[in-house]
């Protein structure tokens, strides 16, 4: 997998996710697991900080908000 960022002038920042087949496997995966109940949340992580900059982890759980978020898949 690799996660890159792009930050905009706005100070809003982008991420662009590369996944190989096996990454979408597993995510598949852990996505079931987070909506039947066996996980309460998982991360994307990195162990590589030789950069100055980058996505250190995202972090993944079932949300209870009955309202609009403040993304969407598209």
């Amino acid at each position: 997998m690799i996660v890159r960022h792009e930050k905009f002038n706005s100070g809003w920042i982008g991420l662009a996710v590369e996944l190989t087949a096996s990454d979408i496997e597993r995510m598949i995966k852990k996505l079931s697991d987070l909506k039947d109940g066996r996980l309460q949340h998982f991360h994307w992580r990195t162990d590589d900080f030789s950069k100055n900059e980058g996505v250190a982890d995202v972090e993944f759980s079932l949300g209870t908000h009955a309202g609009h978020g403040n993304m969407e898949i598209e």
